[in-house]
């Protein structure tokens, strides 16, 4: 896999996205399918709603798209990663508007 065409593909679709608005996902492989990924995207969409803010989410497995469409978010691109990497989904969501004053 060709870090560096990643990179530069990934910074294209996303070098003007404010940083809170970024979603980054993981779940180590001997803990996947237990609800805890799910719980820490519904954390940080609230905090993004809480912001007022879009959301973008990059999936490295296109079979979980229609999991993240639950949450409202929309395919916006697709690229391959080259030397048989996966494919790369790029959603994105709409800011809701609701910024919420502090404390």
């Amino acid at each position: 896999m060709n870090v560096g065409h990643v990179t530069g593909q990934l910074a294209v679709r996303r070098g003007w996205l404010p940083t809170s608005g970024r979603l980054i996902l993981g779940t180590d492989p001997a803990h996947r399918g237990r609800g805890h990924g799910l719980a820490r995207l519904t954390v940080n969409l609230a905090h993004i709603n809480d912001e007022g803010m879009p959301a973008y989410l990059e999936a490295s497995n296109p079979a979980n798209v229609p999991l993240y469409e639950r949450f409202g978010l929309r395919e916006w691109t697709r690229f391959p990663v080259p030397d048989g990497g996966p494919e790369i989904v790029t959603m994105w969501r709409a800011s809701s508007g609701r910024r919420q004053q502090p404390g």
